[in-house]
């Protein structure tokens, strides 16, 4: 179950932070962005199902959850000089236990939460592509940040909070 969504820089959105429940109501006027919520949620979906392992984020087509054009369409108030970023948390209907290789018989860790962010821009030339993206483990989290400008390698980083 998913239990929170923090997202910036996404449509009509500069900043937006939601707990989430079993059950959660979007409410408000007209135009407001709860439309946009929901659209990111689809756009995520359709990402991580999509065949297309080098793209970034699926926009859609005809065919798709959703079609939200391109990243001009989406980025609040259509600055491609901004990122999108997101994060999501949510917890597992088991316990995760990732076993550490070097250690025969102990867990790296365990827990039953997940979490992922990321930070998605446009280059001049209009591709996309990730310069930060962390995971969470219960307590530990893995960063992966891009290095130079024009370079597509990444570093990672490990910090253990336990």
């Amino acid at each position: 179950m998913i239990n929170s969504l923090s997202l910036s820089n996404f449509k009509s959105w500069k900043n937006a932070d939601l707990r989430l429940g079993k059950l959660t109501g979007l409410f408000g006027t007209n135009s407001s962005g709860k439309s946009s919520l929901i659209h990111f949620l689809l756009m995520l979906k359709q990402t991580a199902e999509s065949s297309d392992r080098a793209q970034v984020l699926d926009f859609g087509d005809e065919k798709s959850f959703v079609e939200l054009g391109t990243f001009k369409d989406v980025i609040y108030d259509h600055d491609t000089s901004r990122s999108i970023n997101f994060s999501v948390d949510w917890s597992l209907g088991e316990t995760l236990k990732i076993i550490d290789p070097t250690r025969k018989g102990k867990n790296l860790f365990e827990g039953k939460g997940i979490g992922f962010g990321c930070e998605i821009m446009q280059t001049e030339k209009g591709r996309l592509y990730v310069q930060k993206f962390s995971y969470d483990f219960s307590g530990f989290q893995f960063f992966d940040g891009k290095g130079q400008k024009d370079s597509y390698k990444y570093q990672t980083l490990c910090i253990s909070f336990s």
